[in-house]
């Protein structure tokens, strides 16, 4: 027969376990997803350097377009606002 101290060790080390497993996992997805973001912007500031910038680079939310013929494509993204038109 088992006693309540044996279950209760399991259960701990069944819970350490599967947080070690998880972090094993997540944690290289959330530094490569970091880096990436980090490069990015990196990126998006060289491309406005010589610009005149209206609004700094901020995290944006994109919801996609509304007009008939346009994908409604949603993601969140970096967007910064400058002089510049594109026509």
């Amino acid at each position: 027969m088992h006693n309540a101290w044996s279950a209760v060790e399991f259960v701990v080390l069944l819970v350490l376990g599967i947080a070690a497993v998880q972090a094993l996992i997540w944690i290289p997805i959330i530094v490569w997803w970091r880096r990436r973001a980090r490069d990015a912007k990196a990126r998006l500031a060289a491309a406005i350097v010589a610009e005149a910038t209206i609004r700094p680079p901020e995290k944006g939310v994109y919801r996609g377009a509304t007009a008939p013929g346009y994908p409604a494509v949603n993601n969140n993204g970096t967007i910064a606002l400058t002089d510049r038109r594109r026509t």
